[in-house]
């Protein structure tokens, strides 16, 4: 399911900002579709297994071979405290990066309906429970 929301959301942005105007006629009807998709993710829980760390400054990102996520951590004050000092490198694969954790996470949708469907879509993690491995 994790790979399909993920899949879906790089398509969807591709196709939506490789658009020619000659074809844009369709996409309402697509973009009703997408939407429904993403709203039939929104609120689900997953399992998770990769990468977690900062990047760009404080902001905590989960990574795996979808792509990279910001996450939200709902799993307590020590678990919290576990991922300080992780840090992502996107140039190394998921795998291989220092700090790799497996665990659960609701996924959350937004929707900044003033934008364009594939800027006003944001998908994030929020994780609740997880295990932390340091290969420091």
């Amino acid at each position: 399911m994790r790979k399909s929301l993920l899949a879906l959301s790089v398509g969807c942005a591709t196709i939506f900002a490789t658009t020619p105007a000659a074809i844009a006629e369709t996409m309402p009807d697509f973009e009703t579709m997408a939407r429904a998709a993403y709203q039939s993710q929104d609120g689900k829980e997953i399992e998770i297994e990769g990468a977690v760390g900062t990047q760009y400054g404080d902001r905590l990102y989960f990574y795996d071979a979808s792509g990279r996520f910001p996450i939200l951590l709902d799993a307590g004050r020590a678990a919290r405290k576990s991922l300080e000092g992780c840090e992502i490198n996107s140039f190394m694969e998921p795998s291989e990066n220092p700090c790799l954790i497996t665990g659960k996470a609701e996924v959350q949708i937004d929707w900044d309906e003033s934008k364009n469907f594939a800027d006003g879509i944001k998908v994030r993690l929020v994780v609740f429970e997880l295990t932390l491995t340091r290969s420091e």
